[in-house]
């Protein structure tokens, strides 16, 4: 299959492997945009472009996510091994080219780009170099997607000429409407909107004790909270869901929090386990195997330790997954944060041969089923695409952090740091239509902190903007300018989820919240030195 298509002054030469037809679409409400869907298959699209920046989509939601030159060395992890098995896909991931997943696009002049896209569930790959873009199908005849020839199955691609901001509000609609997800102000979504939600992790991180987060609560009422989630240190180990000594009650704990008027929250990570867990010790079957042997792929390194990843292709495993949420659930917690979920979709030898990402929806969709429809599902560390439909909302960056970036991290966008935090998120911000877009916690206080109050300002902003507003600023830290900073922020997010406070994004990291103007671009990609984005070695 071959085309060629002109737009804004030059050609562009549409090459496939497929022998289909590409079909040219005229979608209502778009036709200012050359928009064509192409057959499923490898294909490749000839530019003349000079040097355009290349938009990178991470594989899971804490991948590394933003717009770079392709003069520049490719947007991914670099050195560091335990890290890359949390935020890259170890089978398709390249140190040498420009590739990212699902979509890519390449910029041109008067903020135009040459988008092009999949509509799947995931898995297949879009690379550039300075003469074509290409969109690669790997193959989904096993449990290792590796990179090779076309898939018989493979859902088509969609090529978008156009404005940036409208090529990618178009793909998001292609691609929801191939994938039959409704949009998110029509889902039930919009009764279990869970935000403004006060977390533990960015204060007290794994310190936390039932005493701690029973002190909260009164904090989270008055500030105007709609969930308490409790994070990561109520647990006895990841992969051991059971309460530690420090929450000798944790039904209790919940009822207290429903009774204040808050939804109760909590975090899992029912994916990954350390080796000191009941799931590692006692059921070594249920965990996904190297190809070759009986032992367990390494799925990534945390809490000092290597992790092994749950085969929820194992109808026990998925059975144990439904039996930790279902008891959850019936301890009145209906708010689930769950973490580190990429590890469903890990290569390795599972008990069933299917493609991963179809391992990764078995594995939330048991969840779903176990917690109901009116519970409220994040996911982090996430395949986007895949989750759409199922998940409720995803973190769409990794991890923030009380200062503005690591410089001991170099060369890792993954790492936790407001900067990488708030590029990764905008740089998603075409997913929100169809599913809650949270670009972790806001910032407010000063104590235990790195940033100023400006930068602090940014993060409320995208909480506000991305429309899943967090934070895990205790109240007893908080000074009373800094409570009611918080608590107008608060409102405006409430605001905006009853739409009442009208968001638009008018450039590429620029924004008007009511009547405000919101740059993150002069942060993001300061002229000079700005001495408020304090680093830390």
């Amino acid at each position: 299959m071959s085309l060629s298509i002109v737009f804004d002054n030059r050609t562009f030469e549409v090459s496939s492997n497929a022998a289909a037809t590409p079909e040219e679409l005229a979608i209502p409400g778009y036709e200012d945009l050359a928009i064509y869907r192409l057959p499923a298959g490898d294909t490749r699209v000839k530019h003349a472009l000079e040097d355009p920046e290349f938009y990178r989509h991470g594989w899971n939601s804490w991948s590394p996510t933003a717009w770079r030159k392709l003069s520049d060395y490719p947007w991914r992890v670099w050195n560091n091994p335990g890290r890359s098995r949390t935020a890259e896909d170890p089978i398709t991931d390249a140190v040498d080219t420009h590739r990212g997943y699902q979509v890519g696009a390449l910029s041109f002049a008067d903020s135009k780009v040459m988008l092009l896209g999949s509509l799947s569930r995931g898995g297949a790959l879009v690379e550039a170099d300075s003469r074509a873009m290409r969109g690669i199908v790997p193959t989904s005849a096993g449990p290792f997607n590796i990179e090779g020839g076309s898939s018989a199955e493979g859902e088509p691609w969609v090529l978008i000429l156009g404005d940036e901001l409208r090529a990618f509000e178009a793909y998001g609609k292609l691609l929801a409407d191939a994938l039959d997800v409704a949009p998110r102000a029509s889902q039930k979504i919009a009764q279990r909107g869970a935000a403004p939600v006060w977390s533990s992790w960015y204060s007290w991180f794994e310190e936390i004790t039932q005493e701690i987060i029973s002190a909260e609560i009164s904090h989270a009422a008055k500030a105007g909270y709609s969930v308490l989630e409790i994070d990561d240190g109520w647990e006895e180990s990841v992969g051991t869901w059971e309460p530690n000594a420090d929450f000798p009650d944790l039904p209790g704990l919940a009822r207290q929090i429903r009774e204040a008027g808050l939804r109760p929250g909590i975090w899992v990570s029912p994916f990954i386990a350390k080796a000191d867990s009941y799931l590692v010790r006692n059921h070594p079957d249920w965990l996904v195997k190297e190809p070759d042997s009986d032992e367990p792929i390494d799925a990534g390194f945390n809490w000092g330790t290597r992790l092994y990843a749950l085969d929820t292709t194992h109808p026990q495993a998925l059975e144990w997954v439904k039996d930790i949420f279902t008891e959850l659930r019936s301890w009145g917690f209906d708010y689930f944060k769950t973490d580190f979920i990429y590890a469903a979709a890990m290569p390795g030898r599972r008990y069933a041969d299917v493609p991963r990402e179809e391992a990764y929806m078995r594995g939330i969709q048991a969840i779903r089923d176990a917690v109901g429809e009116d519970a409220y599902l994040l996911g982090s560390g996430g395949l986007p695409a895949a989750s759409l439909g199922i998940l409720d909302g995803m973190r769409m960056g990794p991890d923030t952090a009380p200062y503005w970036d690591n410089m001991d991290r170099y060369r890792d966008p993954s790492g936790p740091a407001v900067a990488n935090a708030l590029r990764n998120s905008l740089s998603r911000f075409w997913w929100k239509p169809w599913i809650d877009t949270d670009p972790d916690v806001a910032l407010v206080r000063t104590r235990g902190s790195l940033l100023s109050p400006e930068v602090n300002r940014l993060t409320l902003d995208a909480a506000i903007a991305c429309g899943t507003f967090g934070c895990s600023d205790p109240g007893q830290w908080l000074t009373d300018t800094e409570r009611s900073v918080l608590m107008d922020a608060i409102s405006d997010a409430k605001k905006e989820a009853e739409g009442e406070l009208a968001i638009t994004q008018t450039g590429r990291y620029t924004f008007t919240i009511g009547e405000r103007v919101v740059d993150f671009d002069q942060w993001l990609n300061p002229k000079g030195r700005i001495s408020d984005r304090l680093l830390v070695k």
